[in-house]
């Protein structure tokens, strides 16, 4: 329970201190701004959700631990890439209620002007997460039927190859 406290903690400091910083200074200096920004930031999840799960799945406790140890290891570029998503994009909740839109709000980076500036960075987000999302996952159903059409073998159908 304290190391989940801990990591919420982290996380909510780590958006406070970055969040401003990011939408404030990198979104309006990237090629495009911020909705290419958003854009990038969009394909992060997917991306990173891939890499993670890719590496984990090839993990063999006891089969090999070393090898399992890189591969633990190569994962956690897909776990960073999916924490950055998640700081950019909390980022740029607004606060709840209206009455908490004060001045600091609206200044440079914060949600109000982001919503200001950019508003809507958050159809382009999900737009590109949803379109690599189509693509890894095209590709991977691409890759096991290639997989299931090799171990058939010339004029058997890949269930009779599964089946037996």
């Amino acid at each position: 329970m304290v190391i989940v406290t801990v990591a919420i903690v982290g996380f909510a400091l780590t958006v406070m201190t970055w969040g401003a910083d990011l939408w404030g200074r990198t979104a309006p200096a990237a090629p495009g701004g911020g909705y290419a920004f958003a854009a990038f930031v969009g394909t992060l999840l997917p991306a990173g959700l891939a890499v993670a799960v890719l590496s984990l799945g090839r993990v063999t406790w006891k089969a090999s631990p070393l090898r399992s140890v890189g591969w633990a290891i190569a994962s956690l570029s897909g776990v960073a890439a999916v924490f950055v998503w998640a700081v950019v994009v909390f980022a740029g909740f607004r606060p709840k209620h209206r009455r908490d839109w004060d001045g600091g709000c609206y200044a440079r980076g914060n949600p109000c002007w982001i919503h200001v500036e950019y508003p809507w960075f958050w159809a382009v987000g999900l737009l590109s997460t949803v379109l690599v999302s189509t693509v890894l996952i095209t590709t991977a159903m691409r890759i096991m039927r290639a997989r299931e059409m090799a171990k058939a073998g010339p004029g058997e159908s890949p269930a009779d190859a599964t089946a037996g």
